[in-house]
């Protein structure tokens, strides 16, 4: 198996509970692509007792989904039940049945470690999966206390609702919970020290502002990153000879979220906007009054990390941002060049969309880098309270609320050289109420 990198924290969570002497479920989950599914199989060498992985619902487009999860589950049974050879279940309830009955011919002692991967993909419409696996695991952990069931999600509310905070009102709960987020810079930098490549600070952070943190897509540079106009050259002919990027967006939104119209105008809105916008905005944007599906929706990119909400002071009130790095560049570049000639797309005449992108950019980068931020300006240990504050232009930036009364302000820009504010922004930030 391949090293785990900078994930040690969430491996030695997961470990932890080879030791406890009762059944219980643990829940991972977190954006698709975030190594979910990698972290699992490491950790524990791919020795599983039972391991089950969901077929995503963009590679399912007939209508009976129920049938073909069961069906693949069956054949799951089959690769570790050595003999058995059963037609499919009708229904989860016989499905979880059978597993039930095969977890019984296993001998009691060492942990079983049972992994059903992409939980969320095979509770279908109309399945009746959640509550087939409740009762599954009501009866399955009453008589034996050597089992760990460990369930992986990207679609991270289905994972909250269903099994931390338990809103279905079903008697079942996840021990523990690992939220799987987006490498640092720091850790993107040890990734790829890993993988035998030595880039400059200005390399990393040009890079993590096209894929965040998402190792997958690091895994996928093979060549030294160069100037930044080169580097959105290099994803147009990765997109152009067909690669996944080119349909990346879609496969990772419908893979987390069924039914997700209202996620994209919701991302796109805030995609094109480059600024905080409040609900009632946001809701203006998209052209929808408010719902229980919007407020669904709203809530689904939060918990997965596409969008976050923060309380910004020119508005005095919470406000979302696109805060996923690869969805803004996407939404800024491979959608737009679709019916662009892709010979003028960083071109001079197209220097002020790439500049208003570095900016916002950037700044997405600082927000998710807040605490090492306070640690490069020396206070570090000292308790504050964060309020971000928007500009007419995509820049961001922080004030930072001391216990002792003061406060820091940080302005934004992206620059690879040093940076010289002008007059104008001085006097702009000076007369500017927060």
């Amino acid at each position: 198996m391949e090293k785990i990198i900078d994930r040690d924290k969430e491996r030695n969570q997961l470990l932890k509970h080879l030791e406890i002497d009762s059944s219980e479920i643990v829940a991972v989950y977190g954006r698709m692509r975030i190594g979910k599914t990698f972290l699992v199989r490491n950790t524990f060498k791919d020795a599983f007792a039972f391991m089950h992985t969901a077929l995503p619902p963009a590679d399912l487009t007939h209508s009976n989904i129920l049938r073909a999860q069961i069906h693949h589950f069956n054949n799951s049974l089959k690769n570790y039940w050595n003999g058995y050879k059963g037609d499919d279940p009708k229904d989860w309830n016989d499905a979880f049945s059978l597993l039930s009955k095969y977890i019984g011919t296993l001998p009691k002692g060492e942990k079983l470690v049972i992994f059903l991967d992409e939980i969320p993909w095979l509770d279908s419409p109309r399945s009746y999966f959640l509550e087939a696996f409740c009762k599954f695991w009501m009866d399955i952990s009453s008589k034996r206390n050597d089992l760990l069931v460990i369930v992986s999600g990207s679609s991270c509310l289905w994972i909250i609702d269903n099994l931390i905070e338990k809103r279905n009102g079903l008697n079942i709960e996840a021990s523990e919970s690992i939220f799987l987020d987006q490498f640092s810079l720091r850790e993107c930098e040890e990734f790829e020290k890993v993988r035998g490549y030595k880039r400059s600070h200005i390399e990393i952070l040009n890079t993590y502002m096209i894929f965040g943190g998402v190792p997958y897509y690091w895994e996928q540079l093979h060549t030294e990153i160069g100037h930044f106009t080169k580097d959105i050259d290099s994803i147009s002919s990765i997109r152009n000879n067909g690669s996944s990027f080119r349909n990346e967006f879609s496969f990772v939104l419908s893979s987390a979220f069924r039914n997700n119209g209202i996620h994209v105008k919701i991302i796109k809105a805030l995609s094109e906007s480059r600024h905080f916008m409040t609900r009632e905005q946001l809701l203006e944007k998209i052209n929808m009054k408010s719902s229980g599906n919007v407020s669904k929706a709203i809530r689904d990119l939060e918990s997965s990390g596409f969008i976050s909400s923060y309380e910004v002071a020119e508005m005095h009130k919470l406000a979302y941002i696109v805060t996923d790095p690869f969805t803004i560049f996407y939404n800024e570049f491979i959608q737009w060049s679709k019916d662009t000639d892709k010979s003028s797309r960083t071109s001079d005449n197209d220097a002020d969309r790439v500049s208003a992108w570095k900016d916002f950019s950037f700044g997405i980068a600082c927000l998710e880098h807040l605490c090492d931020i306070k640690s490069s300006l020396l206070f570090a240990s000292v308790e504050t309270s964060e309020l971000l504050f928007d500009s007419n232009s995509p820049k961001i930036g922080f004030l930072f609320h001391k216990k002792d009364r003061t406060v820091v302000l940080c302005m934004i820009r992206y620059a690879e050289q040093p940076y010289e504010m002008t007059a104008e922004e001085d006097m702009a930030i000076r007369s500017s109420s927060f």
